[in-house]
């Protein structure tokens, strides 16, 4: 099942329509809107609201591993240039108020731009943050804290659509529904991915979940090599999973993590583990085009 999280219901209107959604009776404190394999729950707006929606959600349905749960709504983006109903998938969210700062892991295959994502409690009016392109909206922070009491790291994702350059006085909800239906091709035919992929894990599941003991011997060794701290580790063993429900030959994973080892610098290679990661993670997707060729631009 996949579960998609809005904040109001302008942001939801376009996909209810489109999936047929019918209203869940059942769920009296919250909107819910349910179909065959997704539903809708509109959370309302900031980190409060949201955290409670989702809180109350999973505890009343509670998730299975195969669930995923993806935040869709508008954002503000600091950079002019930046091009109104661009949609970004979200790599780093930072919560402002504490300076956390989170890293959803993005283990399916996407047609998205990347970006990093300010959540704020309350509207961001102003530019000249950074030099470079960040989002700001009001719940993604607490929605991934909230979740992440139930579910895994690789079940959460977050799909912003740039709706103003940090004027959100300015955006009126028509404004809001118009940049979702402008969207909702690529958002939908991005969800029937998903749908393959999570059959793809399901089938898969007695493969991917189990690590024979020479993958695990080779998986600490490379753990080592990079000096990656515990939580990077558990991200090497998420890709390398992944990676085995595509079909991807461990042999050929260690060839590419061989060639990383080789490339850089092993005195200084502790300050590289993020980018190794991400590397790591950009060479699975693009070995494997089954699931990207059906809905890349």
């Amino acid at each position: 099942m996949i579960t998609l999280l809005t904040s109001f219901y302008q942001e939801a209107e376009a996909l209810i329509e489109k999936q047929n959604l019918k209203k869940d009776s059942s769920f009296s404190q919250f909107q819910l809107f349910s179909g065959s394999d997704i539903r809708l729950l509109i959370t309302g707006t900031g980190n409060i609201s949201s955290a409670i929606a989702l809180t109350h959600l999973l505890t009343k349905i509670p998730p299975t591993k195969e669930d995923l749960y993806l935040n869709i709504g508008v954002c503000g983006c600091n950079d002019k240039e930046i091009v109104y109903g661009t949609c970004f998938i979200c790599n780093q969210i930072t919560e402002q108020t504490t300076h956390r700062i989170f890293y959803p892991d993005i283990l399916y295959s996407h047609p998205f731009l990347e970006a990093s994502l300010i959540t704020s409690p309350f509207l961001v009016e102003f530019s000249n943050i950074s030099s470079f392109p960040l989002l700001f909206d009001m719940e993604a922070s607490s929605l991934y804290q909230a979740g992440m009491t139930f579910l895994q790291q690789h079940q959460m994702l977050f799909l912003k659509i740039v709706s103003d350059p940090l004027t959100p006085k300015q955006v009126t909800t028509s404004e809001v529904s118009k940049l979702m239906k402008q969207c909702l091709p690529s958002i939908l035919t991005f969800l029937d991915s998903l749908k393959i992929q999570q059959q793809k894990f399901i089938s898969n599941r007695p493969i991917h979940m189990l690590f024979s003991e020479e993958e695990e011997k080779n998986t600490a060794f490379f753990s080592d090599t990079f000096s990656f701290s515990v939580t990077r580790t558990e991200q090497l063993k998420q890709l390398l999973r992944y990676a085995k429900t595509l079909g991807i030959s461990m042999d050929i994973c260690y060839r590419q993590l061989e060639i990383f080892k080789e490339e850089y610098n092993l005195l200084h290679i502790k300050q590289k583990g993020g980018e190794i990661l991400e590397r790591f993670r950009q060479f699975i997707f693009q070995y494997s085009k089954e699931f990207v060729s059906s809905y890349l631009y």
